[in-house]
C-alpha cells in the first residue's frame, strides 16, 4: 500500500509540475505577443508611405522607452517621460533637395499624458484633426486618445498644410477612441483666456 501511495504521489507531483511549467510558458508567450502587438500597432497607425509627388515613400522607425527617446530628441525626453511616454513611431521622408518631412506619433500611457504633451507643445491656429489639432508654419500637431502626433515639413512645399493634414487624418482615422479632456480643464475661466496658453500637469517635472 505504501509503495502504491509513493508511486501515485510521484505521478501527482509530476503532473502538477508539468501544469505549472505549461502555465509559465503560456504567460511568457502571451507577454511577448502583447509586446510585439503594441509595436506593430504604432507602425500600422503610421501612413504606409508618403503620398506627395516628388517625395520619397519614407522610412519607419520605432523608439521605445525614455532612454532610446533621448537619443532621438537630444533633450526633452524627461518631459515626455513625466507624461508617461511608452514609444514613438517615426516616418521620415525627403524630396531629394533640401526638403525633409517627419511624422512622429507618440504613444503615452494614457490619454491624459498625450493631452498634456499636446498642450505643452501647442502653437498656431486650431485645425480639425483628431480630438484637437493646431497648425503653425509647417508644423501640424494633434491629440487623440493616448496618442500625440506632430508632422514637420522643412524647406518643402510652399503651402504644405493640406498635405500634412492628409497625413494626420490618415493616422487619426485608425485610432478608434476619442478620449474626453481631463475634467479640471473645464474649470478654467474662459473670459479673457489667451489662446493656446492652457497647460495640463500631473507631475512636477514639466513645471
Amino acid at each position: 500500500m505504501d509503495l502504491i501511495k509513493r508511486q501515485f504521489g510521484g505521478f501527482e507531483n509530476y503532473y502538477f509540475r508539468s501544469i505549472l511549467k505549461f502555465k509559465i510558458i503560456l504567460l511568457i508567450l502571451l507577454g511577448l505577443t502583447m509586446f510585439c502587438s503594441k509595436s506593430d500597432t504604432i507602425r500600422n497607425l503610421l501612413p504606409e508611405r508618403v503620398e506627395i509627388p516628388g517625395w520619397s515613400p519614407g522610412d519607419k522607425f520605432v523608439y521605445k522607452g525614455e532612454d532610446s527617446l533621448s537619443s532621438y530628441l537630444d533633450g526633452g525626453a524627461r518631459l515626455y517621460g513625466s507624461y508617461g511616454f511608452k514609444e514613438v513611431g517615426i516616418l521620415s521622408s525627403e524630396d531629394g533637395w533640401n526638403g525633409t518631412l517627419t511624422v512622429e506619433l507618440y504613444r503615452m500611457e494614457d490619454s491624459r499624458g498625450a493631452f498634456g504633451v499636446y498642450l505643452f507643445n501647442q502653437s498656431g491656429e486650431s485645425v480639425e484633426v483628431g480630438s484637437r489639432g493646431c497648425y503653425n508654419d509647417g508644423l501640424l500637431q494633434f491629440w487623440k486618445d493616448n496618442y500625440y502626433g506632430r508632422i514637420v515639413m522643412v524647406n518643402g512645399l510652399e503651402t504644405p498644410e493640406a498635405s500634412l493634414m492628409s497625413l494626420a487624418q490618415n493616422i487619426t482615422s485608425k485610432i478608434p477612441v476619442s478620449a474626453p479632456i481631463p475634467f479640471i480643464m473645464n474649470c478654467l475661466p474662459q473670459k479673457n483666456l489667451i489662446a493656446k496658453s492652457e497647460r495640463y500637469f500631473f507631475h512636477y517635472l514639466p513645471l
